[in-house]
């Protein structure tokens, strides 16, 4: 495992190729105006079962009470592209469970986490070619994302200042998004296992918040990883550290994400 905090910050050369091309976009949007679904994209009718575990998320797919809950748009949005989608909730996981879906999204983590068998599950599900959106959150001290974690990628910190991803590395999964996204209330990568790939970045202007006394200390890192992807077994994970870059349809990314994973 790779720690990504040097000194309290990043290798600068990892993120120069990019700069350029930011630096000469214009507009708010993000996306491109030419990338459109679902490119040479073929799927199955076998192969569009979507399950998506809010089983340990304290709220990140169901809040609110009274309203639609956060997950909806993200879940109608993908039935409205012709997947089955299942939503769970208060439920303990199986390699049953994950077995019958093609793409687990796994919409975040909170106290008290999985049980060791429904981490079992999970890396069973992988080992036999299944495929995770590990969608994580805001880490404030103390707390963990276990299931991240034993795939050797760990989340730090609640993101702080400009709260925006601005460096992007090229992959099908950032193609088309050519200006910053929204970073709402996430977290940094900070170890990453040897042979994931980074693939976006937090802007300079963004740190992470590692006592959660929403001030900049010397010891906290700017412009952190927060997206990236990795194989596992015979499957593929894309993890990222902020939920909310899916749950709020963030185009190209929600799209290529579900067609890289498919």
């Amino acid at each position: 495992m790779r720690s990504l905090i040097k000194g309290g910050f990043l290798r600068l050369c990892c993120f120069l190729a990019t700069v350029a091309l930011i630096a000469a976009c214009d507009g708010d949007t993000g996306t491109s105006p030419t990338t459109s679904w679902p490119k040479t994209m073929t799927i199955t009718a076998k192969e569009r079962r979507i399950l998506v575990d809010a089983t340990k998320g304290n709220g990140i797919w169901w809040c609110c009470p009274g309203r639609p809950h956060q997950g909806k748009a993200l879940a109608d949005h993908l039935r409205g592209r012709g997947f089955e989608v299942t939503e769970l909730s208060d439920t303990r996981i199986t390699s049953d469970m994950l077995a019958g879906s093609d793409v687990v999204i796994r919409a975040g983590e909170y106290y008290p986490g999985y049980s060791p068998s429904e981490i079992q599950a999970y890396h069973n599900y992988l080992a036999d070619g299944g495929n995770l959106l590990l969608l994580s959150d805001y880490q404030r001290p103390g707390w963990r994302d276990t299931l991240a974690e034993s795939f050797g990628i760990v989340f730090h910190g609640i993101s702080r200042g400009e709260n925006r991803l601005d460096r992007f590395e090229p992959h099908p999964i950032t193609d088309g998004i050519f200006l910053p996204l929204s970073y709402i209330a996430g977290s940094g990568i900070t170890e990453l296992p040897p042979g994931a790939q980074i693939l976006a970045y937090m802007s300079w202007g963004t740190y992470l918040d590692l006592n959660d006394n929403d001030r900049k200390e010397d010891n906290e890192p700017r412009g952190m990883p927060a997206l990236g992807r990795m194989t596992f077994g015979q499957g593929e994970i894309v993890f990222g550290g902020d939920a909310n870059l899916w749950l709020v349809l963030s185009q190209p990314l929600v799209d290529n994400t579900i067609y890289w994973l498919f």
